[in-house]
């Protein structure tokens, strides 16, 4: 994660003393895992994660040592014990080998149905169980891969497709159904996008400020939303939210295809996936920043 803004000296001091950690504490496993299930199948190949040089899915190695360093934090035990975090998206998948011991029972919602079951009702809804592997499928359970907070609590709030989205229901999954009303972080790997920035009455904003300075006892939970979700652009943030724009970095090389630019409402970036789109013939190519799995990451 790359932050635009100065880096508070805690933060610094808190990545120096991380660093310090030796390898042999790096390297453990909790002491509750067994050691038939000490390593998950595929977290070899999220580079992300932890990044040796190793062999992953593609047609060359990244350049090792380019990760987020959360095996580290694993290590110390840092891995989201406690933390409720809400993926609000197409489906969530609650009985998923990897993901199944994470998720609060009857905390989610699913908004087609009306049960608490998010669980998609077809194959073209599993981006939100996607989305919840990234950001927390167990750990050290010989199943699938690692999330980024492997021990961190799930709900889903699912609405399917996107003619199942109301303005009722974006409230209830931000904050205003009972489910909700207790998350910590909300993950919003989804968008959409228009030719302007819409303009909401100073009433309505007053409103869903109130409703998302209430989440977490008062506090506030954290909002996650990306800045762009497979375009070009997108207008419209709430300064409430974390927006994000995903810095394309190829998962081969580890080499930066480009940066978004720096304004107000985006927070910070990460890597993801490198396309092209190309308006016309003998045009240049434009880059297309797609957050499809950095946004994930920073949820977790």
């Amino acid at each position: 994660m790359y932050l635009f803004r100065k880096q508070h000296p805690a933060l610094s001091i808190g990545t120096t003393l991380i660093g310090l950690a030796s390898f042999a504490a790096q390297a453990a496993m909790p002491g509750n895992a067994s050691s038939s299930a000490a390593d998950d199948p595929l977290l070899r190949y999220q580079w992300h994660v932890s990044n040796q040089g190793q062999a992953v899915i593609g047609d060359s190695r990244p350049v090792a040592g380019v990760d987020m360093d959360v095996d580290i934090l694993h290590a110390l035990n840092i891995r989201g014990k406690h933390v409720r975090i809400g993926v609000v998206d197409s489906g969530l998948e609650i009985r998923h080998e990897d993901l199944a011991a994470n998720v609060i029972p009857n905390g989610s919602y699913n908004f087609m149905n009306g049960s608490n079951d998010p669980t998609p009702s077809g194959p073209g809804y599993d981006h939100g169980t996607q989305v919840a592997g990234i950001v927390a499928a167990v750990g050290w359970n010989g199943h699938g891969g690692r999330g980024i907070a492997p021990e961190a609590s799930l709900a889903g709030f699912a609405f399917g497709e996107a003619s199942s989205v109301t303005e009722a229901g974006i409230r209830y999954a931000w904050g205003d159904g009972p489910q909700s009303s207790v998350m910590d972080v909300f993950n919003f790997s989804w968008g959409n996008i228009g030719p302007f920035y819409q303009d909401f009455p100073l009433q309505d904003q007053q409103s869903w400020d109130a409703l998302m300075q209430s989440t977490r006892s008062g506090r506030g939970a954290i909002y996650v939303k990306s800045a762009g979700n497979s375009f070009l652009c997108a207008v419209g943030t709430r300064k409430e939210m974390l927006s994000m724009l995903a810095a394309t970095l190829r998962a081969r090389t580890v080499s930066a295809a480009a940066w978004p630019i720096k304004t107000p409402s985006i927070i910070c970036s990460a890597r993801s996936q490198s396309q092209a789109w190309t308006r016309r013939a003998n045009a240049p190519r434009i880059l297309r920043l797609d957050r499809r799995y950095g946004f994930p990451d920073l949820a977790g």
